[in-house]
């Protein structure tokens, strides 16, 4: 405990600790083959390199493959894989999908979690930069939907955390996803609210032709392909 009161008095934290002691080893095996050193260094900096390295082929085989569509991220928090696709994907249509006020109460396990709250749009714009074809639609999700009902998808990001509104998203963006496109489901294998996003998407699938692959990143997702 004292050791750690002393790295956190001179600014350490746990993540940038863990990046000291692990980021070199890791960016010399990170993707090897595929990317240049600089590029696995800056995936590793991230701090879940899985994920944002699995985030990043999935564009690729997008542009490979030409498959057409917007891109959505629901849940966005403060910006930061918003600002990461967006450099990748800066022609398409971005919706961003937040309430930017943390949780709302008409979500299940949500009385009582205050995360998420201390972030805005201003703040995600000014850590995004580049906002030309950045679209925002801020409040509860599917309400902040409407109007888009004839848009479709190529790639879509949700990490809404709840099993309400990860559902929604699901009804929402599959019917209007691309073939060849990605749907990816954050916290699929957290325990987060009884399991919520594991629920939601597994209960969706039941029955389709795709099937939820599971990834080994922080709090784990989940990705499928539209057929």
């Amino acid at each position: 405990m004292l050791l750690r009161n002393v790295l956190e008095k001179i600014g350490i934290t746990r993540g940038k600790l863990q990046w000291l002691l692990s980021g070199p080893v890791v960016s010399n095996w990170f993707m090897a083959p595929y990317l240049t050193q600089q590029q696995r260094r800056s995936f590793v900096h991230t701090g879940d390199p899985i994920r944002f390295g699995t985030i990043n082929l999935a564009i690729e085989h997008l542009t490979k493959d030409r498959i057409a569509g917007s891109v959505a991220e629901c849940g966005v928090y403060r910006g930061v894989l918003s600002k990461f696709i967006h450099e990748r994907l800066p022609d398409r249509q971005l919706f961003l999908f937040d309430t930017f006020q943390g949780f709302d109460g008409r979500d299940s396990h949500s009385a009582s979690d205050t995360r998420f709250r201390d972030t805005s749009v201003e703040q995600v714009l000014r850590r995004i930069g580049d906002t030309n074809n950045v679209t925002v639609r801020k409040g509860f999700f599917p309400e902040t939907a409407a109007g888009l009902e004839n848009e479709r998808f190529a790639f879509v990001m949700i990490d809404f955390d709840k099993y309400e509104p990860t559902l929604a998203a699901l009804e929402f963006f599959y019917l209007r996803t691309t073939p060849g496109g990605f749907i990816f489901v954050h916290d699929y294998t957290s325990p987060e609210s009884d399991w919520a996003c594991s629920r939601a998407l597994n209960s969706f699938l039941a029955g389709k032709p795709e099937k939820p692959i599971a990834i080994p990143d922080a709090w784990g997702t989940a990705l499928f392909r539209k057929v």
